[in-house]
């Protein structure tokens, strides 16, 4: 089960932003560093039939330098220990855990893409930049929960093992924007 935390920083904080989470509970996604269940350190939910529940997010952060036609946008996959919890541990449960992870990583490697696409000027970057967010934020979520429906929350191993091997591909595919660091070019 997974438990999305949106948070756009520095120049917007979203209306609709459930958790306002610090940078030091955030574990960013690493390629080598997989979850292990002594990252979820949240209290279990009493009364609910999931097993299992990663607190993610994609986070940006933005800062403009007034003397250049710079912005620096940080885009990264965050997952934050105290909000996740588990209540029973299996290999299987923990696999999945780590593909939310994954897919937080996928959909912050996209936003990047589009963000390094995307020709920016002094009076609207600051819109663009949050449409683009909230746009990759509608994409991620639905991605997530059709994760969750096919893999049947990491019951079905088949499918798991399929989603695993897709969601890495695609992430692969998307090397070129690996590093959560941008700059920006802004023409005035």
């Amino acid at each position: 089960m997974l438990r999305i935390i949106t948070a756009f920083c520095l120049f917007f904080i979203l209306p609709y932003t459930p958790i306002m989470e610090s940078n030091v509970d955030c574990i960013q996604w690493s390629r080598h560093e997989r979850l292990s269940w002594l990252q979820f350190k949240g209290e279990p939910k009493k009364n609910v039939e999931i097993r299992a529940e990663s607190a993610l997010s994609i986070r940006l952060s933005m800062e403009s330098d007034t003397y250049s036609d710079l912005v620096y946008v940080k885009v990264y996959a965050c997952f934050f220990p105290n909000d996740s919890w588990v209540s029973s541990k299996s290999d299987r449960l923990l696999n999945h855990e780590n593909g939310h992870f994954d897919i937080t990583e996928l959909n912050a490697r996209i936003l990047r893409g589009k963000l390094h696409k995307t020709n920016l000027t002094s009076t609207n970057y600051q819109l663009v930049i949050d449409s683009l967010y909230n746009a990759q934020l509608v994409q991620y979520s639905s991605l997530q929960k059709e994760y969750d429906a096919s893999t049947n929350f990491s019951r079905d191993t088949l499918a798991q093992k399929k989603w695993n091997e897709k969601i890495l591909l695609k992430i692969d595919s998307l090397e070129e924007y690996s590093i959560p660091e941008l700059e920006l070019e802004v023409i005035y």
